[in-house]
Order: C-alpha cells, then structure tokens, then sequence
C-alpha cells in the first residue's frame, strides 16, 4: 500500500527531478510572492504569539510574582 511512497522518499534525487520536470513551465506572477508571505505571516504569527504569551506567563508566575 505504502510502496510508492516509500520508494519516492528512498529516491529522493529521481523525485526532485521529477517535481522539477513537472514544475518547469510555472513561473510564479507578480503578486504571488508577496501573497505568500503574508499567508506564511497569518498562519504562524499568531501561534509564535501563543507561545510566547506562554512564556512570558511563565517567566512572570515563578520569578516576577
């Protein structure tokens, strides 16, 4: 069941080539790169706040209170 996936991840140069071949004729537009970070921005940045609102609860609970 899970053969062509495993050899896929064991091939690792033959799967780049063919990502790559597949890939040649797309070209990214004008605004895709910027919409891309600002995807990457609203999906990460507001677990990283999460984390360090965890942090900074913690810091505070045992060394500032």
């Amino acid at each position: 069941m899970f053969k062509r996936r495993i050899t896929r991840v064991l091939n690792a140069s033959k799967s780049e080539a063919d990502f790559r071949r597949r890939t040649a004729g797309e070209h990214l537009e004008k605004g895709d790169l910027s919409a891309m970070i600002i995807a990457a921005l609203i999906t990460f940045l507001p677990v990283l706040l999460l984390i360090l609102g965890a942090f900074a609860l913690i810091i505070w609970l045992f060394f500032l209170r």
